[in-house]
């Protein structure tokens, strides 16, 4: 699993979306989405994050007790998110 620095700024946030939310479908971390990014960002460009995150072995899909599938972080998804946070958090400046 390449480190989450390597990936684009939305694949990480999609990552950081899912650590925030329990369970979320793809039709709710696109409206996620399209809060945090003032440009809005499309729902179709959820689901090709979400496969390469899956495929890299961050991401695991499940079935919904609603309509469709839920996304959650697989343990190696959280340990990124754990890593780069530390990453970031080491190169701000303390005020």
């Amino acid at each position: 699993m390449p480190p989450l620095h390597d990936y684009t700024a939305l694949e990480r946030d999609m990552c950081f979306l899912l650590a925030e939310h329990d369970d979320p479908s793809g039709h709710d971390l696109g409206d996620a989405l399209d809060k945090l990014y003032s440009s809005g960002a499309s729902q179709s460009s959820v689901y090709p994050v979400l496969k390469t995150l899956r495929s890299d072995g961050l991401v695991e899909k499940r079935a919904s007790e609603g309509y469709g599938s839920a996304y959650v972080l697989t343990e190696e998804g959280r340990e990124a998110v754990r890593e780069y946070s530390e990453w970031v958090g080491g190169r701000v400046p303390e005020e």
